[in-house]
């Protein structure tokens, strides 16, 4: 299975390329970027994980993960993209990130609306959830945004970096 580029108004979504590591690190090696999520990179080889892990859940039909790029000048924004895909529930895990420099700027709610279209249209997915952490209000309200609905009886706490993280469950249906 190879992850299909998908075009909007103003962003070119595309398969991670390996020339794409060094922005990946700068993102999620960020303290402020990562510090409501499970994972952080200190080095780049350690990125390359990463890397190999957004190639290894395709193969393996458990995901699939787009870089978001500007459509005219290919710069590199983030990721966004699927974990966990059961195709015979129809469901999946989505996940997104931005550089901090690209926060703000209705880029995430694009990359969503392609994202989503892509997923129950394309994947057929019946159901998109979603795990932000309980301090992440930009994300919560992102996904309130595009009714996405909490789920309070299926909260969960992970450690990372920091501590220990409680994650709410967000769930969207295609209706």
């Amino acid at each position: 299975m190879v992850t299909p580029s998908i075009f909007t108004k103003s962003l070119h979504l595309r398969s991670f390329q390996e020339k794409d590591t060094h922005k990946v690190f700068e993102a999620l090696s960020d303290l402020e970027l990562t510090r409501y999520y499970g994972v952080r990179f200190h080095s780049l080889e350690a990125t390359r994980v990463q890397m190999d892990w957004y190639k290894t859940i395709e193969a393996e039909g458990k995901g699939r993960w787009w870089a978001i790029t500007d459509l005219n000048t290919a710069e590199f924004y983030g990721g966004i993209g699927y974990s966990s895909m059961d195709r015979k529930k129809g469901t999946a895990e989505i996940g997104f990130w931005l550089l901090k420099k690209f926060h703000n700027m209705g880029i995430m709610s694009e990359a969503m609306d392609a994202t989503e279209k892509h997923g129950f249209q394309i994947l057929q997915l019946k159901q998109i959830q979603a795990f932000v952490a309980k301090e992440n209000l930009h994300s919560q309200k992102l996904l309130q945004k595009r009714n996405y609905h909490s789920e309070e009886n299926e909260n969960f706490y992970e450690k990372n970096h920091n501590g220990q993280i409680e994650f709410l469950t967000f769930k969207k249906s295609n209706s």
